[in-house]
């Protein structure tokens, strides 16, 4: 089961713009001498990780290790962990680190869209 502290290592290191994702990231896994370039989301990083196949994922140039992952989290990160994150990687429950579970942006547009309003009856009291 994923911590809260997992989450949002996961967030900031496997996702954008520290939330969650379901397309839109690369990434490299190596295991033994082989080494593998792929492109996906934050539940396929985390599955990667997840799976104890590989020795470590390499995202924007930082290394990670399943034992890094599992330490953050303060228990191991599984496939269903996996899973988990690729039902919250967008949408209304995406999860973005410090919120709660609810997309930030989603209340950017709404107050955005209050601003309007209130601007357009500012406009025409003053034309009044």
């Amino acid at each position: 089961m994923l911590s809260e502290e997992g989450k949002n290592y996961i967030c900031i290191n496997f996702g954008s713009n520290n939330c969650c994702v379901a397309s839109g990231l690369s990434w490299t896994y190596h295991a033994g001498t082989e080494s593998q370039y792929e492109e996906g989301g934050t539940a396929q990083i985390v599955a990667r990780l997840a799976s104890g196949l590989i020795d470590y994922i390499e995202v924007r140039g930082q290394s990670y290790t399943q034992a890094q992952l599992d330490s953050v989290n303060g228990s191991s990160v599984t496939l269903e962990d996996a899973q988990t994150i690729a039902q919250h990687d967008e949408g209304t429950s995406q999860w973005c680190v410090g919120s709660s579970g609810i997309n930030p942006l989603i209340y950017a547009g709404i107050g955005v869209g209050l601003l309007g309003v209130l601007l357009i009856g500012m406009k025409l009291i003053e034309t009044r």
